[in-house]
Order: C-alpha cells, then sequence, then structure tokens
C-alpha cells in the first residue's frame, strides 16, 4: 500500500515537468522545456526494469534535436537498473528524481549539472558520490536514507547544502565542507555516524576551529554542525538550531561558554535523560528537548524564558516543574507526554498554549490564579478526572466542581474534560470547548443559549443531549466526532454545514427545525432519519442546490414522518421525495415500528438492552422516556403505554 501510494505522488510530481509537448524516444518519455532554446526534460522512465538507462545528450523530436536539460521529479522513480548514463548537457536533477533507485551503486554526475533537488537520490543504494563543483544547490534530503553511502566528495562550487542532506547514511564517517558553501541547513550530516568534520581552509562563512570536528558559524560563533567527535571550543558562544539532534548520548553538559541555544538543539535525543544548564542560559527555545529520553525534569531558576513543543513528545517523562517567574505555559509544551503525570505551576503563570498538555497522563489539575488565557485546546485528548481552577482568579472559575475551565464574567465554558458536568448557569459553549474531549454522556442544559463552531471538534463523546435554549446548530459543530446518539432541542430552526455527528445512526429533527444546510450529516452509518415536523424542513438561504444528506442516503435511509404528512414529503420539491423508503411514525412504545403497541415491543426493548442496534431495533423507537438511555425504565413505560392505550400518547 505504502508503494502504490508513493507511486501516486510520484505520478503527480511528473506531471510538473511535462509541458504540453511530451514525446518518447526509446522507452523514456520526454517533456519540451523550451521550444525556442530547443531543450527537453526527461519525464519517466521504465519503472522496475534492470535494464541499463542511456540518456542522450540529444534527442529528435518534431524535425528537430532537443538538448536534454533536466531530468524532472520522479522520472528514474523505482529504477532496478545498475548503469544510468546521464546527458553531458544535464543542469538540474528534480525533486524524487532518482527516489528508492535500489538498483544504482553508483552513477557519475556531469560537471554541467547545477541542481540536485529535494529527495533527488532519497534511498538509493549509491556506495560512493562526487558532486561536482558546478552543483551549487543541494536540496533538502537528497541523499538521505543511502544507507550503504560510505563515501561523498563535494568540490569547491557547491554554495547550498539542504537540511538532512545525508540522514540516515549508516555508513558515510567522514565529510569535507568546500570552502565556497554559504548555506548549511539543519541536520545535513548524520551526528551519529559521521567520525570526522570538517570545512576547507578560506571559507568565508564557517570554520573548523581548534580542529573541533564541527562546523561553527564565523561572524556569530555558533556551532551549526557536530558530529560523534566534536569538541565544542571556547570560542564559540552558541549551539546551532538542531545542532545535536538525534544523539545518542545520554547526558550532557552545556559549557559555561555557552550563552544561547537555538531550536531544537537537543531534538529526538531519545537517550538523554540528564542535561547540565548553567546559570548563564536563560531561554530554552522551541522544541530543545522534543522527544527525549527524560523522565523527570525541573527548569533552572536562572531560565525565564522557555519555547514551544519544549517536551513534546518525551514519551518517558513523568514528572515537570517550573519555578516562579516563568509566565507562559508555551503552545504544545509537553504535546504527546503520555506518561506524564504531574506538572507543577508556578503561581506566576499567566497563559497556558494551544495543545500545551494535549494526550498528556494528567489526571488531576489546579489552573493558578494568576492565570488569565488558557487555549480551549490545552488538554484535549486528556483523561482529566479533576480539573479545578485555583480561588482568586479573577477570569475564570469552576464552580460547582464542574471540572472545566468557565470564563466568569461570561458565563461562557472553554474548556471540558471527560469529568465534565455542565452548571445550570453556564452560557455559551466556545469554540473547540470540549475538542479531543472522551466521554460516556453529556447534557447541554436549557441556560445554555450559543454553542460556537467546532464546539465538540473531534471529540468522542457517546451520548449528548442538548437541551440548549438554541435556534441554530452551528456549521461544523460537531464535525469529526465520535458522538454515536445526539438529541436536538425543541428550539432547534436552523442546522449548519457538517453539523451533525458524521457516526449517528438516527437523525432525529425537531418540528421547530426549519431550514438545513450543506451536508448536515456526512456520515455513512446514518439509517434512519425522524422528522418530526408535519411541513419538510426547507433548504439554507432558500437555496435548493443544497444537499443535506450523501447521495447514497437517499436509497438506503429509512425516513420516518408524522401521521398524515406522507404524502407532503413524497411529493416535496427539495430532496425529501428522493427517499426511497419513507414511512409514518409509529405510536410512540411501537418499539418494533409494525404499527401495534403490544407485548411484543417489550421483548424488542429486552433485545436492544441485550445487543444494542444490533437488533435491529432503532434506538429513537426503544428510548421511550427519550432521555438517550435505553434501560428496565423504558419497559416499565412501554407497559404502561399498552395499559393506557391511544390515550397513552
Amino acid at each position: 500500500m505504502r508503494v502504490f501510494l508513493l507511486s501516486i505522488v510520484f505520478c503527480l510530481l511528473s506531471a510538473l515537468c511535462a509541458g504540453a509537448q511530451t514525446f518518447e524516444v526509446g522507452n523514456v518519455k520526454y517533456s519540451v522545456l523550451s521550444a525556442e532554446e530547443k531543450t527537453a526534460c526527461i519525464e519517466s522512465t521504465p519503472r522496475w526494469s534492470s535494464d541499463d538507462i542511456w540518456i542522450p545528450d540529444e534527442v529528435y523530436y518534431n524535425g528537430e534535436y532537443y538538448t536534454v536539460r533536466k531530468a524532472g521529479p520522479s522520472s528514474f522513480v523505482y529504477s532496478y537498473s545498475k548503469n544510468i548514463r546521464l546527458p553531458s548537457g544535464l543542469r538540474e536533477i528534480a525533486k524524487g528524481a532518482f527516489w528508492a533507485c535500489w538498483g544504482l551503486h553508483s552513477i557519475d554526475l556531469p560537471w554541467s549539472l547545477e541542481v540536485i533537488g529535494d529527495n533527488a537520490f532519497y534511498n538509493c543504494a549509491l556506495e560512493s558520490i562526487n558532486i561536482p563543483g558546478s552543483v551549487r544547490s543541494i536540496g533538502s534530503r537528497a541523499f538521505a536514507d543511502c544507507t550503504i553511502l560510505a563515501s561523498v566528495e563535494l568540490n569547491g562550487g557547491t554554495e547550498s547544502i539542504g537540511s538532512g542532506v545525508f540522514a540516515g547514511c549508516k555508513k558515510l564517517r567522514s565529510i569535507t565542507v568546500p570552502w565556497t558553501v554559504k548555506e548549511i541547513g539543519a541536520g545535513a550530516f548524520p551526528y551519529n555516524i559521521i567520525e570526522s568534520l570538517s570545512v576547507e581552509a578560506g571559507n568565508p562563512k564557517f570554520d573548523s576551529r581548534n580542529n573541533c570536528n564541527g562546523i561553527v558559524e564565523s561572524a556569530t560563533a555558533t556551532l551549526v554542525v557536530a558530529c560523534k567527535n566534536t569538541k565544542i571550543p571556547s570560542s564559540v558562544s552558541k549551539l546551532g538550531d538542531y545542532v545535536f539532534s538525534g544523539a545518542d548520548f545520554a547526558e550532557f553538559d552545556i559549557p559555561k561558554t555557552i550563552n544561547s541555544l537555538g531550536t531544537g538543539v537537543f531534538q529526538g535525543c531519545g537517550n538523554l535523560t540528564r542535561v547540565g544548564i548553567h546559570s548563564g542560559i536563560t531561554e530554552l527555545p522551541t522544541a530543545t528537548f522534543a522527544q527525549c529520553g527524560f523522565t523527570e525534569f525541573i527548569v533552572p531558576e536562572t531560565v525565564t524564558k522557555i519555547g514551544s513543543d519544549l517536551f513534546y513528545g518525551c514519551t518517558k517523562l513523568t514528572n515537570v516543574t517550573l519555578h516562579d517567574g516563568i509566565t507562559e505555559v508555551p503552545d504544545r509544551m509537553c504535546f504527546g507526554c503520555t506518561e506524564l503525570k504531574e506538572f507543577t505551576f508556578p503561581p506566576t503563570v499567566t497563559r497556558i498554549g494551544a495543545e500545551a498538555f494535549r494526550d498528556t497522563g494528567l489526571t488531576e489539575v489546579t489552573i493558578p490564579a494568576a492565570t488569565t488565557e488558557v487555549a480551549p485546546t490545552a488538554y484535549a485528548y486528556c483523561s482529566l478526572k479533576h480539573l479545578t481552577v485555583e480561588e482568586g482568579n479573577t477570569k475564570y472559575d469552576s464552580r460547582n466542581d464542574c471540572n472545566s475551565i468557565i470564563e466568569t464574567e461570561t458565563n461562557t465554558l472553554v474548556l471540558g474534560t471527560p469529568a465534565t458536568v455542565i452548571p445550570d448557569d453556564v452560557e455559551t459553549l466556545a469554540e473547540n470547548a470540549f475538542h479531543g474531549v472522551k466521554m460516556d454522556y453529556l447534557e447541554v442544559p436549557e441556560s445554555v443559549t450559543d454553542i460556537k463552531q467546532s464546539a465538540f471538534n473531534v471529540s468522542a463523546i457517546d451520548k449528548v443531549n442538548i437541551k440548549a435554549n438554541i435556534t441554530k446548530l452551528e456549521n461544523y459543530t460537531f464535525n469529526n466526532t465520535g458522538v454515536d446518539v445526539l438529541s436536538l432541542p425543541p428550539t432547534l430552526v436552523s442546522i449548519g454545514q457538517y453539523a451533525i455527528p458524521p457516526r449517528v445512526k438516527t437523525l432525529v429533527l425537531p418540528a421547530s427545525v426549519k431550514t438545513l444546510h450543506y451536508y448536515v450529516h456526512n456520515g455513512y452509518n446514518l439509517s434512519t432519519v425522524v422528522c418530526l415536523g408535519t411541513e419538510p424542513p426547507g433548504p439554507y438561504d432558500g437555496y435548493a442546490g443544497v444537499a443535506p444528506f450523501l447521495d447514497q442516503h437517499y436509497g438506503s435511509v429509512t425516513l420516518y414522518v408524522p401521521k398524515g404528512s406522507l404524502e407532503t414529503y413524497q411529493n416535496n420539491e427539495w430532496v425529501w421525495s428522493r427517499f426511497a423508503n419513507i414511512k409514518e411514525l409509529p405510536l410512540r412504545g411501537d418499539v418494533n415500528a409494525d404499527g401495534n403497541r403490544n407485548t411484543a415491543d417489550v421483548v424488542a426493548i429486552y433485545s436492544y438492552i441485550i445487543n444494542g442496534t444490533e437488533s435491529g431495533i432503532i434506538d429513537y423507537f426503544a428510548d421511550v422516556d427519550e432521555n438517550l438511555k435505553v434501560n428496565t425504565a423504558d419497559v416499565v413505560n412501554v407497559y404502561k403505554l399498552i395499559i393506557e392505550g391511544d390515550a397513552g400518547q
């Protein structure tokens, strides 16, 4: 499947090279780059073939000779050829041109070549490569994952080396960077593999002072590239972006001569469990320790600022302590720290950023009194059991032990948890209020008058009972959610696009609903629509082109309508007449919808209780007391309706 998807990607990339004129010479396809200059691009070669590939300097097309100047995106992808001859006038090897050429152990690059694109030789079987001095730019990951590449010769002339160029090259031991290089991307050379790393003398941008086995940006005294044998010179004052990314050391003491760090200095150091941070370091920038191996971390008192993604993906981290003076928990600070059980807030924290603790193991949290900004997604996908706001907070509260964060002045619930019980005086559910929340049941009380768009974005709440006094369900309210059962209020007039959870099997539209927007329900689970209004709802804003359901719904879904309104729906000029199966609603308590209310319905409810929706009974009919729960109370209610007869409807 992975290979199939990659093939699709490269087919799309190939189209980027192809011009209006394409042609084939031998078994190679070309396209015209410039009709005026008579130049051509290699568009594609036979895939999965082990035959030699010989590309001539010129190709004949339409009575003219065209000089081959470019190997287009994915033009040689998945070739098994061991011998590929490139034309002497080639100037560019485009993105992914030789991706996964597993038979290619060596190739001669012409001295006309100027550009090697991103991923150009990704995952090839190259053993050595000589990059001519004519090449000005080598793109990101151009030779990444060439796992048997042992020798690389870079010649004077190259100016730019992209990020991750030789990442994953497990046999590469030595690199000498030419004097002409002006730019080196992050992680260009694999830290754990390279043993010897240097810059040619005379490079105006970089140096390898003191035979340090590293690369230093001369003007800023920043160590920008390091290897396993690097000795940090005392004249270096900064560690550059991602300089130790992926290193396998377990401990590291930042030299006292270093006064600042770049982005992601230790990112991906999975074995790193201890870092010595001296008092001169006042900031831990973005992703400094992302995906490291810490089990606990105490941020030093001298650090006054921390960046986003600081501990992103530290799956062993259980305990983090911040000291007084830190005012912000930045975005995604502990995202994915699945074992995090304790996080000590200093009383000075005023902001908790987006997804700061997403998918962590936290179960109890107290928001400091000084905090005036909490992102709705701060605790997404957490299993919080207890969330409170410290007394004295002037912005937020967690009244009535509701296990949520409420903006006091506006009575807006801004962040819910799996343990939330919405208080009766809450008036608004904020956007993303229940983002990523997983729980069994949630009731939205009548006090709520406004549910913002995407309030339940990607939540997984089994049953949501909306009793709110709202007239519109906003666009995307339940889009991409795992909500199975949804009860809508009798005040509802309009339903926005993608507002209904895609997993809902039975959609009940209150009699008050007058308009439906584009694809109010876009899931494939829908089996039943119940319209309680005698007049069919119409299209949003009067636009009849609106399609509230998927095309397949009209043939597979059963539509139930009030008694006496069957013909009205069948003759409706909008979408309702498209339903192939329209029935009148049975009496309340006629659980099996056979037109009778008797002991067979009692048996049907018992079947539902035991087997759920697999019993074949529609959940709306089984929930006789309309509380979103099917249990023995519904059995009792059916008995009452049977005894009371029609008067009990």
